[in-house]
């Protein structure tokens, strides 16, 4: 394995870590549960979770593209792969949207 391939199995399994703690914090989804995270503030429990998810999903395919050719083969083909990180992106600009349309007054 090449130092880029380790580095992009390391950053995609911190993404997935990161998205695991997240799920895990997310109240199992309760709109009353909310989390404080730094640099964005206060979540739902939704919110948390649309999160969590993409950072898991984000970091499995992050680590799938970036690593040795058939250690993680259950991956979309890389010619779309700027899909799955753009539906990645909008997934959680879209929550974070409908989290602060929801605590307005």
């Amino acid at each position: 394995m090449t130092t880029d391939e380790i580095g992009l199995m390391v950053l995609g399994g911190s993404f997935a870590v990161a998205g695991l703690i997240l799920l895990a914090r997310s109240g199992r989804g309760a709109v009353e549960t909310s989390i404080e995270l730094p640099g964005i503030g206060m979540l739902s429990g939704p919110t948390a979770v649309t999160i969590g998810l993409v950072l898991l999903f984000l970091g499995y395919h992050t680590a799938a593209y970036g690593g040795p050719d058939g250690l993680l083969s259950f991956r979309v083909p890389p010619r779309f792969g700027w899909l799955v990180y753009l539906g990645g992106v909008l997934a959680v600009i879209g929550a974070l949207i409908a989290d602060r349309i929801d605590r307005r007054p």
